[in-house]
């Protein structure tokens, strides 16, 4: 391990150790750690995100909840959305249920 990542990984760690500890003093348990089952939300890059916003479109991989879920299995499931969206049996049954709700009087708590 050259010098400089070493420096680098000893900064990671400061960084880690703060945010844990500042988290605890206000009461949130989890904040700062990434054990299994953590609460967990980070975004990962090919690029150095924070040099160019250029660098946004390098996005690899997100870990929501201590879930990993890498770039293209994201770009998958928006597919499989998309698809199941945009045909004509939702597009029908999305304009008769919105029709529905027009014609019913509205209540006032609740839009729906």
């Amino acid at each position: 391990m050259n010098l400089q990542r070493a420096w680098f990984a000893i900064a990671l760690c400061a960084l880690a150790h703060e945010t844990w500890r500042s988290a605890d003093g206000v009461g949130i348990k989890d904040l700062g750690r990434l054990p299994q089952g953590a609460p967990a939300d980070l975004l990962i890059f090919r690029e150095d995100s924070t040099k160019s916003l250029q660098d946004f479109t390098t996005l690899e991989a997100v870990v929501s909840r201590g879930k990993l879920c890498r770039q293209r299995d994201l770009l998958e499931s928006l597919e499989a959305w998309r698809a199941f969206y945009e045909n004509s049996v939702v597009d029908f049954v999305a304009q008769a249920v919105a029709k529905q709700k027009m014609k019913a009087p509205m209540k006032s708590d609740s839009f729906l």
